[in-house]
């Protein structure tokens, strides 16, 4: 196969360079494998969610918490801007998600899917939004009042609630009292540890 570009590529546009030389799987077409491209957006999501949670548990471990993590939970009342508040070893983990595309056949409006809702989704949880109303009933819940107690309690809420991890492996905090006590108690054992 020949080459598509003659020059290396920029680090932005490394993974469609290497899609475009064949080093990576990639569907060309949407009418190779329709289903597949359609079952994929769920799978990205799935995925999405999964590697955020354990990235952030891992971040999360006292280490890593004292010399990358505890930068980004400096923003306790968060903003917009706070979801891109972090150490340059904390971005790394967060988009080496993007990896899934070097393991399974995508197309490149995968790609561009999993950008977009990586990027905008962080923005969108951090706009201090709970919650979309139209016409007096909830259209759509964004799950801030969910970050907003991981950042003030830090050792909690550590997923995406359309997929409940948090739930799944003790993490969730739903911001009464008993959870408060539960996370307090988890987080004193953890630290005492050490």
């Amino acid at each position: 196969m020949s080459p598509v570009f003659d020059l290396p590529p920029k680090p932005r546009t490394a993974l469609i360079w290497l899609a475009a030389n064949g080093w990576v799987r990639s569907l060309d077409t949407i009418s190779a494998a329709p289903s597949w491209f359609i079952l994929f957006f769920f799978v990205i999501r799935f995925w999405q969610s999964f590697h955020f949670y354990w990235i952030h548990r891992l971040i999360h471990t006292p280490w890593l918490f004292r010399k990358v993590h505890h930068l980004y939970h400096r923003n306790v009342n968060v903003g917009t801007w706070s979801c891109l508040a972090m150490h340059p070893v904390e971005h790394v983990l967060y988009y080496s998600g993007i990896l899934i595309y070097f393991v399974l056949p995508s197309h490149l409006n995968h790609v561009i899917f999993y950008m977009f809702t990586l990027n905008l989704g962080a923005i969108y949880s951090h706009s201090g939004l709970d919650k979309l109303v139209v016409r007096g009933k909830q259209a759509i819940k964004a799950g801030s009042i969910h970050h907003k107690l991981r950042h003030r309690y830090f050792d909690c809420n550590y997923g995406f609630e359309e997929i409940p991890m948090d739930r799944w492996f003790g993490s969730f905090h739903d911001g009464s009292r008993a959870a408060t006590d539960r996370i307090r108690a988890r987080k004193k054992r953890m630290y005492a540890r050490r």
